[in-house]
């Protein structure tokens, strides 16, 4: 039986070539606006890391109907959003996690235009507006945390499809600079710096592969400009999934560059056994990028929005990691320069992810 991954020329849910980096100006409409019509779930998060102290790094996004990504027939209830709104201050982590609250119906999106908003009655939650000048406005119901951000995205590379063995799970990223301000609380923090912003989008079909045990999502921008995405992901029996263990590399004009191989060296865990420091080495035809990461301790100072909202870091593999990392590239003549970085990062680990059972379905995504 041939590998389905290997076999994979094209991404099935996007137009765009796999791995080719082009200007967000050159984004197809019908790549980056919502299709409910061929996706059953579809979503926009974006991982945004700036230069100040008070408030390092915000993640936040959507999921309109939930999907399976593990290795059972048990997946979110896909008439709820998933919804997350998390800043990540100097202190510790706010995290609004209202996911399963909302009806996904509630999303309205333009047919022709990027427009998106999820309007509560009396109260509107999010809004994206415009691309690839994106104006985004995202707030917790009770008003604790809201953020006003304006994105500048400069460029969009389509990644290649994770299989998995119930959905296909497709994405493009997109990266560029990110400005605007955050309140938590009644403080308001003056916030600029880079964001990587996804488009994900959720095929609903069997696959003869193994199931993934471990992800890890690494971002980072560097001191002249440039930057740096990827995954690495492990099976259930932690062997590299072929296909999806790979960067791209953007340099200061967002010219991208696809590498194709990436291996990670060294993964330490803490005490949470969430990743607290990693190094993977990126191979392209043209050199090689070896990064080293660390992650800035981060505890949960507040975890709210739903009844089952985790109160502890061990309850929630997938809290953001503010990262710093120092790059290492060493290119085909034999020359070698160092940058130092700064990112967000996400590990997953499917043996610490709980899925709440009064906002699942247990079916056969095949039926």
């Amino acid at each position: 039986m041939s590998d389905p991954v290997r076999a994979l020329r094209r991404s099935l849910a996007f137009s765009g070539a796999v791995g080719v980096t082009v200007p967000a100006t050159q984004v197809a409409s019908n790549d980056r606006l919502l299709d409910p019509a061929r996706f059953p779930s579809e979503g926009y998060w974006a991982f945004c890391r700036f230069e100040s102290d008070a408030i390092p790094a915000v993640r936040l996004g959507f999921q309109r109907g939930g999907f399976n990504a593990g290795p059972q027939a048990c997946i979110p209830n896909p008439s709820y959003l998933q919804l997350h709104l998390e800043v990540m201050t100097r202190e510790g982590a706010l995290l609004w996690l209202p996911s399963g609250l909302y009806p996904a119906e509630r999303v309205e999106s333009a047919p022709t235009a990027f427009s998106i908003r999820l309007a509560n009655p009396g109260h509107e939650i999010f809004q994206f507006a415009g691309w690839p000048q994106i104006q985004c406005q995202f707030r917790s119901e009770d008003d604790y945390v809201a953020v006003d951000l304006h994105f500048d995205l400069r460029s969009v590379t389509v990644l290649p499809d994770g299989i998995l063995p119930h959905c296909v799970f497709a994405m493009f990223e997109s990266m560029g600079n990110v400005q605007g301000t955050i309140r938590s609380g009644g403080r308001v923090t003056p916030v600029r710096g880079k964001a990587f912003v996804d488009h994900t989008r959720i095929i609903e079909q069997r696959n003869a592969v193994l199931a993934r045990r471990m992800s890890l999502y690494t971002t980072l921008y560097f001191e002249d400009g440039s930057g740096l995405y990827g995954y690495h992901a492990l099976d259930v029996n932690n062997r590299p999934i072929e296909g999806y263990c790979f960067g791209v590399f953007l340099n200061p004009q967002g010219q991208g560059r696809f590498l194709a191989d990436a291996t990670l060296i060294q993964l330490a865990l803490d005490e949470d056994r969430i990743a607290e420091s990693w190094r993977l080495l990126y191979r392209g035809d043209d050199g090689t990028i070896e990064v080293a990461i660390t992650v800035r301790p981060q505890p949960i100072l507040r975890c709210w929005g739903s009844p089952t909202a985790p109160q502890r870091r061990d309850q929630f593999s997938i809290v953001p990691l503010v990262l710093d990392g120092l790059a290492q590239f060493v290119r085909g003549d034999g020359s070698r320069s160092v940058l130092h970085g700064i990112g967000l990062s996400e590990y997953y680990d499917s043996e610490l992810w709980p899925i709440d059972p009064k906002a699942r379905l247990d079916r056969d995504p095949g039926r």
